[in-house]
């Protein structure tokens, strides 16, 4: 391999191979076919696209997508990802999120009705954003950040949690809390 070139940046062979994080931002689309370097930890796409079919790499540790950056049907989510940011970004209904999430962050975003938090999620922050109707916290999540967010009627609150509300809608009357 001579090298990698996408959109208007461009590594050397070793240089790709020892990538730690990669940006990619709004208009450019990775070629199909292409393969990430094993090594990397972050990717960040802000308003990129992948294409069908894309292998993740299995060490990716955040995902992050912003703008009308999002994840193609079918990608499947590396299992050891801890962490993963939504702002505005899309996931398409069925993804699976994986156990190891521990971060999930989502700015503008709905997750897609049927979306299950994984059990071991541990932070949870939306920002004008909403879960689905029926989405069900984790009982071990630890601290829910609402910013202008709302929780769906039925919601159960985990025993334990820390909520942060700030501008947020919660429908105390149809919100179980354990006591």
């Amino acid at each position: 391999m001579s090298g990698v070139s996408i959109g208007d940046q461009s590594w050397t062979a070793e240089q790709w191979e020892e990538l730690k994080a990669l940006i990619l931002n709004t208009g450019t689309t990775l070629p199909a076919g292409t393969v990430l370097p094993a090594g990397l930890l972050e990717l960040w796409l802000s308003g990129a696209t992948l294409p069908a079919g894309m292998v993740l790499p299995a060490g990716l540790r955040k995902l992050w997508l912003s703008g009308d950056g999002s994840l193609p049907a079918g990608t499947v989510l590396p299992a050891g990802l801890l962490e993963l940011w939504l702002s505005g970004g899309t996931l398409p209904a069925g993804t699976v999120l994986p156990a190891g999430l521990r971060q999930l962050r989502l700015y503008h975003t709905t997750l897609p009705a049927g979306t299950v938090l994984p059990a071991g999620l541990q932070y949870l922050w939306l920002y004008h954003g909403t879960l689905a109707s029926g989405t069900v916290l984790p009982a071990g999540l630890r601290e829910l950040w609402l910013d202008k967010a709302t929780l769906p009627a039925g919601t159960v609150l985990p025993a334990g949690l820390r909520v942060e509300v700030i501008g947020a809608v919660v429908w105390a009357e149809e919100v179980e809390t354990p006591i």
